[in-house]
């Protein structure tokens, strides 16, 4: 299942609290309760990526 979106998830939620959790789920248009359930495909994975690094105004992989 989504253990790399849940993670991501995570990861905004304790960096940008709720509004960054909120803002991943608009850039992305996946909610976290349908991105752990979503397999992690590699361009779901990269779409995630790329929005959370926005989010953080930094690379989301030194946090994975």
């Amino acid at each position: 299942m989504g253990e790399v979106l849940e993670k991501i998830y995570d990861i905004i939620t304790n960096k940008a609290g709720n509004n960054g959790r909120l803002k991943l789920a608009e850039k992305t248009g996946v909610p976290r309760v349908k991105a752990v359930k979503e397999n992690d495909k590699p361009e779901l994975v990269a779409a995630f990526k790329k929005a959370a690094s926005e989010i953080l105004g930094k690379d989301i992989d030194e946090f994975l």
